[in-house]
């Protein structure tokens, strides 16, 4: 295989819907020629405009016609000798071809989002319920060439990797567009994050970029805790508070019940239970609820145990053993740091 003699094509501009040949500088008698644009052969042409077509004359010179030229005709167009075996002989650059147009380059124009059909303005909210699989689509339309290039991201996660590219060519606007299909499982995670959209073009500078904001609705969860926190034993007459905390979208507001009976301490604003102190009749079982868009939800219950607190018992001879039996009252007599009190049981 060589080079024709011809290494240095031909630079030619025409507009868009004019007529272009291209003629062959190899002598072909005997073989047959391919034609190459960008590195990739072309097709012959049997619809029924045959657009482009090509002819070798009895004395094996070669040209191509284009027929209404498009924006995608452009680039770099080769001929190849073929022989009879189907190998290339040789190869002679021809043509750098540029396309222009009286309307409009080759710049894409502004990316968008479109969601179950309906596009989507820039920094858009998206209200959608968890659990729920969206499919976002990410649309760039008047490229050559066509853009290849765009990424998915939101917060700091790169989404790329389960989108898939979709690249058409329309042949009224003479221009690809390019559609990029995401795929998204939407959980309470994603709840207030940005969703990006970053379209890449050999015309632009730097990315072009969309977003649209999730506002993704869930069901309540709850978070109790308590001060002292749990584990520490609670003796009357401490002070200690239950807190509970709705983890909700809509916001809900906690409201602390009581499973044995009625509260009998109230609820501050912020879901805060006091007892001041606590006392042997606030023992029981306790647990968070609210009313939520989505219906009522409860909490685990919590059982609040109250113990009453043990009093040393002072005495003179270090052991005195009592008589009484089990049900009957007892007096004792005690002096800590000087001071009598009695003590009943």
């Amino acid at each position: 295989m060589c080079r024709g003699a011809d290494d240095s094509p031909l630079e030619k501009t025409v507009l868009v819907g004019e007529s272009v040949s291209i003629p062959c500088p190899l002598s072909t008698p005997g073989g047959s020629v391919q034609w190459m644009q960008d590195g990739v052969p072309i097709v012959l042409d049997l619809s029924a405009t045959r657009r482009r077509q090509w002819n070798i004359s009895p004395d094996g010179t070669a040209a191509l016609t284009i027929a209404e030229v498009r924006r995608t005709d452009a680039g770099k167009w080769e001929c190849r000798e073929l022989g009879s075996d189907g190998s290339v002989r040789k190869i002679a650059r021809v043509l750098d071809l540029i396309v222009g147009s009286l309307s409009s380059s080759g710049s894409p124009s502004d990316p968008y989002l479109e969601l179950e059909g309906r596009r989507l303005v820039h920094q858009a909210t998206v209200t959608v319920k968890e659990p729920q699989k969206l499919s976002l689509h990410c649309i760039v339309s008047g490229a050559i060439p066509p853009v290849r290039r765009i990424h998915w991201s939101i917060g700091e996660a790169n989404l790329t990797s389960v989108s898939e590219l979709f690249v058409e060519f329309s042949a009224s606007d003479d221009a690809y567009t390019s559609r990029s299909v995401l795929a998204l499982n939407v959980t309470r995670r994603v709840h207030g994050k940005e969703l990006v959209c970053k379209v890449h073009h050999i015309t632009w500078l730097q990315a072009a970029a969309v977003s649209a904001s999730l506002n993704v609705l869930y069901e309540p969860s709850f978070s109790i805790s308590r001060e002292p926190g749990f584990g520490l034993p609670l003796l009357e007459d401490m002070r200690v508070s239950l807190r509970c905390e709705v983890d909700a979208n809509p916001p809900s507001d906690p409201l602390w019940v009581r499973d044995d009976g009625p509260l009998t301490v109230t609820q501050d604003s912020l879901g805060f239970l006091n007892f001041t102190p606590v006392a042997h009749q606030h023992a029981g079982w306790y647990r968070c609820t609210t009313h939520h868009e989505f219906g009522f939800f409860a909490s685990f219950g919590y059982f609040l145990n109250v113990r009453t607190a043990e009093l040393p018992v002072a005495s003179d001879t270090g052991n005195t053993q009592l008589p009484n039996g089990i049900g009957q009252s007892t007096n004792i007599g005690c002096i800590p740091d000087g001071i009598s009190f009695n003590l009943y049981h």
